[in-house]
């Protein structure tokens, strides 16, 4: 049994290695294949290395995103900045591929676990002020027959009392309000109406049962949001996706984008909700790399107008159970208001 054991643990090791290996080798050969592109590449070598990572980021969200597991995915992605360090001297000279060089490299990086990152984004999603001509858009971003499931298994740890606040009812509300998004524990409390000691409780003990996440920051900065599993949405892979290639935004103005585009949880959005939510200057140039880059299409309606949406590789697998593009289309058509 020992040697049974030990054997299978060697195995997987070796397996761990191996899709480094293969992992680090891509990597390098993205970074020719942008170098060998014939785009033009700035003189400056800041500039230029600036432009290379920019481009790599590009084709691994392009051509890698929901094309290789998740985990995979993520891998690369948040390892990517170490391998390019390590690389990037090694390969291009001045823009150019340099001799060839004998030498025995020795590179080990481990496997990290999702690391979310957050500013002090205002939590207004929960009570939306009712403006005229400025309506809240309604999308249903969480799995709800998934989540029905876990609240149903989780009455029994919620004490059955007339006067008690927290609900099963009560905390589905506020986690389909929230829609994948950050929010505070503030919020989580005037929302329940319970003191801040017993709001923290409940949810430590969410983030225990998998129901919530944490972006594992500290003091006031500490933001939860509820667990990808129970989204439509691949949160955790569009996070890590937008972050590569607008991170040179302000990363208040990547969270609320990576926000936005969860709490659609893949359905039409029109162009002025777009607009509502981001304001100029940034808007439309935002809006167009994230195009560019496959994270937004656009798609066209018989009427001749368009719509916005997430591209459906960034979707959860049952998200897309059972739905047609010509269903999707057909659902949008009967909503009020068109471009």
């Amino acid at each position: 049994m020992w040697v049974a054991g030990q054997t299978e643990e060697n195995d997987s090791r070796g397996e761990v290695k191996t899709q480094e290996k293969l992992d680090r080798a891509l990597v390098a050969g993205l970074i020719l294949e942008v170098v060998l592109d014939p785009k033009d590449l700035p003189d400056s070598r800041q500039a230029r290395q600036r432009v290379v990572k920019s481009r790599i980021q590009g084709y691994l969200v392009q051509h890698l995103a929901g094309r290789v597991s998740l985990d995979r995915f993520r891998s690369l992605a948040q390892n990517l900045d170490g391998w390019f360090e390590f690389y990037y001297p090694l390969l291009v000279t001045d823009g150019r591929p340099p001799a060839a060089k004998p030498q025995t490299v020795t590179y080990s990086v481990g496997v990290p676990s999702a690391t979310y990152a957050v500013h002090e984004p205002k939590s207004d999603w929960l009570r939306p002020k009712a403006v005229p001509d400025r309506p809240v858009p309604v999308h249903h971003a969480c799995l709800e027959k998934l989540l029905d499931d876990w609240l149903e298994e989780a009455k029994k740890n919620i004490p059955h009392r007339s006067h008690r606040k927290m609900t099963p009812a009560k905390l589905r509300n506020f986690l389909c309000q929230s829609a994948g998004r950050w929010f505070r524990l503030r919020d989580f409390e005037r929302f329940i109406e319970m003191d801040r000691k017993t709001a923290w409780d409940y949810v430590q003990q969410f983030l225990q049962t998998g129901l919530l996440c944490h972006n594992r920051k500290n003091s006031a900065a500490v933001r939860y949001c509820l667990a990808p599993t129970f989204l439509k949405v691949e949160a955790d892979a569009l996070r890590l996706a937008i972050g590569l290639i607008i991170s040179h935004y302000p990363e208040n103005l990547i969270d609320k984008t990576s926000d936005f585009l969860i709490a659609t949880g893949g359905e039409p959005f029109q162009v002025r909700e777009w607009e509502q939510e981001f304001p100029e200057p940034h808007r439309q140039p935002l809006l167009e790399e994230l195009v560019e880059q496959e994270i937004i299409i656009w798609q066209k309606l018989p009427t001749g107008g368009r719509f916005l949406k997430l591209h459906q590789r960034w979707l959860q697998k049952e998200t897309l159970k059972g739905v047609s593009k010509d269903q999707a289309t057909l659902n949008y058509q009967a909503s009020p208001a068109t471009l």
